[in-house]
């Protein structure tokens, strides 16, 4: 039952009421769970009719479909790429952690390769302290992280063009960054527009 108010909104708070008053009748029927039920699948209904309700929707369609792969990703490269870290003969015979067979650090730069992945795991941080925050609406601190990442990305992109040598590698992070931070401020704009809809006029 309180799902379902959650889903209904502040526009649909009577039928809220309306739907917690039948719940004490149900209850007294001995049907309570059919009843919520019933109730939360008629809720689920309404939150595409509604602004707030849509952009819901939105904001975990970003998250899910957009921050969290990309996070999950950027947590999959240090483990996969994680002979960089062990220098040796062997590493020469690996081929994770490189690209088409040819390490992308050698012998000079391998060193480099703990500051990379901390670099990265920091990234795959920021991108699900953005997720959550961006649920939670908290813009401010949407706004810092994003600025955080877009650092960190910089940084990674610079540090690795130097030592790998190539810069084809840095088309699809920057491409990612750019695609998420486009996202997020679709968002913001959006929510600045319910907020502004809802506040009082003078």
């Amino acid at each position: 039952m309180r799902l379902a108010a959650c889903c209904l909104g502040r526009h649909r708070r009577d039928w809220a009421w309306a739907m917690e008053a039948e719940f004490e009748v149900a209850v007294e029927d001995g049907r309570p769970l059919v009843f919520a039920l019933g109730c939360f699948a008629g809720a689920c209904r309404e939150i595409p009719a509604q602004r707030e309700g849509r952009f819901a929707l939105a904001s975990h369609a970003v998250v899910i479909g957009l921050l969290t792969p990309i996070a999950a990703l950027l947590m999959a490269g240090p483990f996969l790429g994680v002979s960089m870290l062990h220098p040796g003969p062997a590493a020469v015979h690996e081929t994770v952690g490189s690209r088409g067979g040819e390490l992308l650090l050698n012998v000079s730069t391998r060193n480099a390769a703990p500051a990379l992945v901390l670099l990265v795991l920091a990234l795959t941080a920021g991108h699900l302290s953005i997720a959550w925050a961006t649920l939670d609406r908290d813009w401010n601190r949407v706004a810092l992280l994003a600025r955080l990442n877009v650092a960190a990305t910089l940084t990674l992109a610079i540090v690795g063009s130097v030592l790998f040598l190539n810069e084809d590698w840095i088309v699809p992070p920057i491409a990612g960054l750019a695609v998420q931070l486009t996202a997020i401020s679709c968002l913001m704009w959006w929510n600045g527009r319910i907020r502004s809809d809802y506040a009082p006029a003078f």
